[in-house]
């Protein structure tokens, strides 16, 4: 697939990762047609316009800190926030705190707080922006998710464990063009999973590969959440 990019000032760069549709579910282990409305919901009105993201034609990918900031998107949709709130919020945090990838950025994710009928955003005393109290937003969901992101020293994210830290796969745009991989190799958890499918031991795998065999189970455990 050729991807073009769709904003302007940027393109696909080595280190910035690339996910197709089916790419963002096996990462986030949600379910394609949950990922397919997330992106499709937001292309138009949000994703195209200043993000990291490529269309061709019918198909379309995003960027590293788009794939981080589709939680966030996905969170307050479902929570019935209307595309239209998101894209306002997006936008005065993105002017805020001079990245077009605030929902990706520590300072943001750390700062979402909420007194029961309201959520808004902070910074120190200043309330950035503040949602209707209609809304039910997950913050225990995105607090618990801001714990399996390392931040740069940009303050953007810069790695994501999707089954926790304490775990060996990990999502690094600077390897396998961000495609997820176990810590510290460049061995992806779906080559792992075809031996096993193959009838091939967990510790014949782990030696074949030089790898715990702690290492390798959680990469198995990864295949088979995302399957």
């Amino acid at each position: 697939m050729t991807l073009t990019t769709t904003h302007t000032t940027q393109g696909p760069v080595l280190g910035g990762g690339i996910y197709t549709f089916s790419d963002v579910s096996n990462v986030m282990g949600v379910a394609y047609h949950k990922v397919h409305r997330w992106i499709t919901q937001h292309w138009d009105e949000v994703l195209s316009d200043g993000f990291y993201t490529w269309t061709d034609h019918n198909s379309k990918a995003v960027g590293f800190h788009t794939l981080i900031e589709l939680v966030v998107f996905a969170q307050l949709g479902e929570a019935g926030v209307s595309t239209k709130d998101i894209l306002k919020s997006h936008h005065l945090l993105s002017a805020r705190f001079n990245t077009p990838f605030p929902f990706a950025l520590d300072t943001v994710l750390h700062s979402l707080r909420t007194d029961g009928k309201r959520i808004f955003f902070t910074e120190g005393e200043e309330d950035i922006y503040s949602l209707d109290g209609k809304y039910q937003f997950n913050l225990a969901f995105i607090h618990a998710f801001v714990q399996n992101i390392e931040f740069g020293g940009d303050a953007l994210a810069q790695k994501f464990w999707p089954m926790g830290k304490d775990k060996a796969v990990v999502v690094d745009p600077r390897h396998q063009l961000g495609q997820p991989v176990v810590s510290g190799t460049n061995i992806q958890p779906v080559a792992l999973h075809a031996l096993y499918k193959a009838g091939e031991t967990p510790e014949f795998i782990a030696y074949l590969y030089n790898l715990s065999e702690h290492q390798v189970q959680d990469a198995l455990d990864f295949c088979k959440r995302a399957a």
